[in-house]
């Protein structure tokens, strides 16, 4: 986990990662009726402001380039970190998600005001995978090691009307 991290940086992320591992949990308690990421987005963002105080929805010009901004879901600046929500329905969607990320890892450079990116799977109660195999997955693609995963399990995904 954010190997080259300071302790006290490392024990924030800790924590962060700690919260993002209650998404489902989250989504149960509000009854949070989860169609697309931004439900999720919203709701994470919402509960996140009791425990950071610098919470915001992306920004516009947050990773800037030449033909292409790049926008997280949520960014926590008090700790330099953005996060990437991903929903899947299916198990076909893993490796195109994860193709995402990759170019997004790649694509998320030239803010300093950003160290940290969490991306954060739910998967819903159709897919098969288990954590242990994305995460795998994830390993063998080399994600830059600012990158952390997240997998949540089980998450009740309604199809948008």
């Amino acid at each position: 986990m954010f190997h080259s991290v300071e302790s006290s940086q490392r024990n924030a992320l800790k924590r962060l990662l700690e919260f993002l591992e209650c998404t489902n949990e989250i989504i149960k308690i509000t009854k949070t009726k989860v169609t697309r990421e931004e439900g999720i987005n919203a709701v994470i963002r919402d509960i996140a402001k009791f425990y950071y105080s610098d919470v915001t929805v992306y920004s516009e010009g947050y990773f800037v380039h030449q033909f292409k901004h790049y926008r997280p879901d949520v960014i926590i600046k008090e700790i330099a970190t953005s996060i990437e929500y991903k929903l899947i329905r299916q198990d076909k969607e893993i490796g195109i998600k994860l193709d995402e990320l990759i170019i997004d890892a790649k694509r998320y450079t030239g803010n300093s005001r950003n160290k940290f990116c969490v991306a954060v799977f739910c998967l819903s109660q159709d897919v098969k995978h288990t954590k242990k195999e994305i995460t795998r997955e994830w390993n063998n693609m080399h994600f830059p090691n600012s990158w952390e995963l997240v997998v949540i399990t089980d998450v009740k995904i309604e199809s948008e009307k």
